[in-house]
C-alpha cells in the first residue's frame, strides 16, 4: 500500500505542474516538444511501475487505488495528446490565470502581485511555445491559435487600468513589474499571431490530429459514448414531451420557442440583463437552499464576460472559485456584446446552471 500511496502523489504532482496550480502555481506550464515529450515519458515510467507487483494479493482498498492511477496517467496522456493538437488551450489557460490573478484573485495583494509577476516572465515562453506547435496542425485549428494570441493581446491591454485597485497597497516598482509584463506579453502575442497566420499547411501524414469525441470521452472522462448517448436520446425525448405539454398548458395555439421568444425576449441593454440576472440569483439561491446547505461567506457575482472568452462564449459561463484553497465566491459572466441574443429565459436558466444549484454551489 505504501507504494501504492508513493505513486499516488507522484501522479498528483504531475498534475500540479502540467495545470500550474498550489505550489506550481507560478510556473505555467511551457509547451514545448521537449517538455511535453518528457512528461509522457514520466507517465509511461509511473505505468510500468503500477503494473508490477500482484494484483490479487492487493486488498479492495488496495485495487481500487490501482484503478484510480491507472485511469489518470491514461487520461493525463490523452490530455496531452488533445492539447499538443490544439495548442490554443495553452494560450487560452495562460490568459485565464492572469486574468484571474488581476481581478479575481481574494487572497492578499501582496502575494498575488508575486505570483503575476512570475507567471508574466514566463507567460512569453508559453506563447513561443504554443505557437511552435502551431506549425503540425491544420489550418482551422491555427486560427483558432492566432484568434487566442489576439485575443489574450486584447485582453492583456485591457488590464492595466484594473491594477490599481486590487494592487494598490502593493509596491510601487512591483507595481511597474507587473505593467512590463502585460506589456511584454501583449507584444509577443501580437507578434506570434501574425507569424501563425503566416505558417504553411504541413503534409497530412504530419498533422496533430488528437483524439476524436468519443476516444477523449473515455480516456479523459472514462465515459461510454454509447451509454451517454443511449441516456441522452432518453432524456431528450422525455424533455421535449414535457416542454410541449408545458407550452400546451401556457397556450395551446403557440409552439414552446414562440412563447420563449415572444414572452421572455431578450434585454434592451446590457444593463438590465446584469440586473434581471443580480435578480434571478437571489430567488435561485434562497430556492436552492431547500437541497443543499451553502457555506458562510458564499457568494456569487455578476460579471461582464472576459475579454480573451468573448468569442468562445457567446452567451456567458461560470468563473470558478478556487475549491483546493477552501474559497467560496464565484462569479457567472454574460457576454454584453451579445445581449440581443441573452433572451429572459436563458439568463434565467443559467442562474440556476451555472449559480444555484448549479456549478458554483457544487464547486468545492
Amino acid at each position: 500500500m505504501q507504494d501504492l500511496k508513493s505513486l499516488d502523489q507522484r501522479v498528483t504532482q504531475l498534475y500540479k505542474r502540467y495545470d500550474s496550480v498550489l505550489e506550481f502555481e507560478s510556473r505555467p506550464f511551457i509547451p514545448t516538444s521537449e517538455n511535453i515529450e518528457e512528461l509522457e515519458s514520466e507517465i509511461e515510467d509511473l505505468e510500468e511501475e503500477l503494473a508490477q507487483g500482484e494484483v490479487n494479493s492487493l486488498s479492495r482498498v488496495e485495487q481500487a487505488l490501482r484503478v484510480w492511477l491507472q485511469e489518470s496517467l491514461e487520461s493525463m496522456k490523452a490530455r496531452l495528446l488533445n492539447d499538443r493538437a490544439f495548442p490554443n488551450r495553452y494560450v487560452r489557460s495562460l490568459s485565464g490565470k492572469v486574468n484571474t490573478l488581476i481581478n479575481f484573485d481574494k487572497r492578499d495583494p501582496s502575494t498575488v502581485s508575486s505570483i503575476l509577476v512570475e507567471v508574466l516572465k514566463q507567460g512569453p515562453a508559453v506563447l513561443r511555445a504554443a505557437s511552435g506547435l502551431g506549425a503540425r496542425i491544420s489550418e482551422e485549428r491555427r486560427d483558432m491559435l492566432a484568434k487566442d494570441l489576439q485575443n489574450l493581446s486584447r485582453s492583456c491591454q485591457s488590464l492595466p487600468t484594473n491594477l490599481s485597485e486590487p494592487l494598490s497597497s502593493v509596491d510601487t516598482k512591483e507595481q511597474e513589474q507587473v505593467k512590463e509584463g502585460l506589456t511584454n506579453l501583449v507584444q509577443k502575442a501580437e507578434f506570434l499571431s501574425k507569424e501563425v497566420e503566416g505558417t504553411s499547411n504541413p503534409p497530412q501524414s504530419e498533422l496533430w490530429s488528437g483524439l476524436d469525441y468519443a476516444d477523449t470521452l473515455a480516456r479523459v472522462y472514462g465515459i461510454d459514448i454509447n451509454e451517454l448517448l443511449d441516456c441522452y436520446r432518453d432524456e431528450v425525448e422525455k424533455r421535449d414531451r414535457n416542454l410541449h405539454a408545458l407550452a400546451e398548458d401556457v397556450n395551446p395555439h403557440r409552439g414552446p420557442f414562440q412563447i420563449l421568444e415572444e414572452d421572455l425576449a431578450h434585454y434592451d441593454s446590457p444593463e438590465e440583463m446584469y440586473q434581471a440576472m443580480k435578480n434571478f440569483l437571489r430567488v435561485a439561491r434562497k430556492r436552492s437552499l431547500d437541497y443543499l446547505a451553502l457555506p458562510d461567506g458564499e457568494r456569487c457575482e455578476v460579471w461582464e464576460v472576459p475579454e480573451y472568452l468573448k468569442d468562445s462564449y457567446p452567451w456567458g459561463g461560470y468563473y470558478g472559485k478556487h475549491p483546493l484553497r477552501g474559497e467560496v465566491e464565484g462569479a457567472v459572466f454574460l457576454n454584453q456584446h451579445n445581449y440581443q441574443n441573452l433572451t429572459e429565459g436563458w439568463v434565467k436558466l443559467n442562474a440556476v446552471h451555472e449559480c444555484y444549484k448549479g456549478k458554483h454551489a457544487h464547486t468545492g
